[in-house]
């Protein structure tokens, strides 16, 4: 039998139902103590801010590590050969907030954009799990059934008869141990999740993208359809 091997794919665009805020909280300092202090008191303001955003159902959900501080080492007078070395102490933690009112997502990073100790990462627009469950579901399917159909094109074409799955990998778990590439545009991640961007309220559609490696045999052509030989 002759093996045929090719790549399904299968794509759906959706408007994003959620977007996620990316900031950090930043400060630093000559005491550690104080900037701490900053930090944790900034941290807890944000927090109560986010849970009123959450209680009146414009944010769904927020992940926030504890605050955490590091020193760095800097020259106090860089551009003087009289500078010396000193340490500077630093403290902050990211804040991620789920928004599914983008009214409120815009009119939240406004008032944050005066706010000292706050900078904003960006943004990662996405869909509710509930979404995402359901279109990977179909995705996965079309992404196979484009395999099947791409082999059986390459099978007439070739001349061959009927085609029979032997085998299917997602993208990277080819066990010749080679890694599949997933062309996705746009910085979606391989599980359709999309990267983080800068700020941007008028987001394009949330892409996701399946991409699959099948594995056929083909039958040889039917014998009977075969001319037959001169005696």
């Amino acid at each position: 039998m002759a093996q045929i091997t090719v790549r399904g794919t299968a794509l759906r665009q959706l408007p994003p139902e959620l977007g996620v805020l990316h900031i950090r909280i930043d400060f630093g300092g000559d005491y550690r103590t104080a900037v701490l202090e900053q930090a944790v008191h900034l941290q807890t303001e944000i927090l109560a801010q986010v849970r009123s955003l959450i209680e009146a159902g414009n944010a769904v959900r927020v992940v926030a590590p504890s605050i955490h501080s590091w020193t760095d080492t800097d020259w106090s007078e860089p551009e003087s050969e009289k500078g010396q070395r000193v340490t500077r102490y630093r403290s902050g933690a990211p804040i991620d907030v789920w928004f599914t009112d983008m009214d409120v997502l815009g009119a939240w990073i406004a008032s944050l954009d005066s706010s000292e100790g706050v900078k904003i990462r960006g943004i990662t627009w996405d869909l509710t799990e509930d979404t995402r469950s359901h279109l990977m579901r179909q995705i996965r399917m079309d992404a196979t059934q484009d395999a099947i159909t791409r082999a059986g094109q390459y099978a007439t074409a070739a001349g061959l008869g009927d085609i029979q799955l032997v085998a299917l990998w997602e993208v990277g778990l080819h066990h010749s141990g080679t890694h599949d590439i997933d062309l996705v545009a746009n910085d979606v991640a391989e599980d359709g999740r999309p990267a983080m961007t800068p700020i941007e309220l008028r987001p394009d559609s949330v892409e996701v993208r399946v991409v699959v490696t099948a594995e056929f045999e083909a039958t040889p052509p039917d014998e009977s359809s075969r001319p037959s030989r001169g005696m």
